[in-house]
């Protein structure tokens, strides 16, 4: 499931044309944290999951989706 949810991010990340830096620093975690929660091979916690849908304004269920994210029509939103 890790995979699918990283994999799921990074293709919204791209889409949205927003770098690792920017995301981790949103989240408050280091970057190569953050790699790892793309590739798949870092635990991610449901509030992680939450804060990084909420950023791509999608639903965090559209994250863990075996059809990948199909929002993110609204603009990243850094609060």
């Amino acid at each position: 499931m890790s995979y699918l949810i990283g994999r799921n991010i990074k293709r919204m990340r791209k889409k949205l044309n927003v770098s690792e830096t920017t995301v981790a620093e949103y989240l408050g975690i280091d970057i190569r944290k953050y790699i790892l929660i793309e590739a798949g091979q870092a635990d991610i916690s449901f509030f992680t999951i939450k804060k990084i849908a909420d950023l791509f304004g999608v639903e965090p269920r559209e994250l863990s989706s075996c059809h990948g994210p199909t929002g993110g029509e609204r603009p990243v939103r850094f609060t």
